[in-house]
């Protein structure tokens, strides 16, 4: 086996390296891709939940305010 491997064509064993390294790259563009793809969709994710948050901010600041507004009104009622 080693015999057949050392005594392999030095240009098929470059070309089979070079295949080898193409094969190697096209994986991980694919991976890149995929994983792209993935950040994509959670960065969307992240953007719909950062608008709810904001929405929920707003009707929290709402809430507060008529709080503070009854609250108010308590303390005049009680003067």
């Amino acid at each position: 086996m080693a015999d057949f491997i050392f005594n392999f064509p030095k240009d098929a064993l470059i070309y089979l390296l070079a295949i080898l390294i193409l094969l190697v790259f096209y994986y991980l563009k694919q991976e890149v891709q995929r994983l792209t793809k993935t950040l994509d969709r959670l960065s969307n994710l992240l953007d719909k939940y950062e608008a709810n948050l904001q929405q929920l901010d707003i009707r929290l600041t709402r809430v507060e305010t008529k709080i503070d507004i009854l609250k108010s009104r308590v303390d005049m009622g009680e003067s």
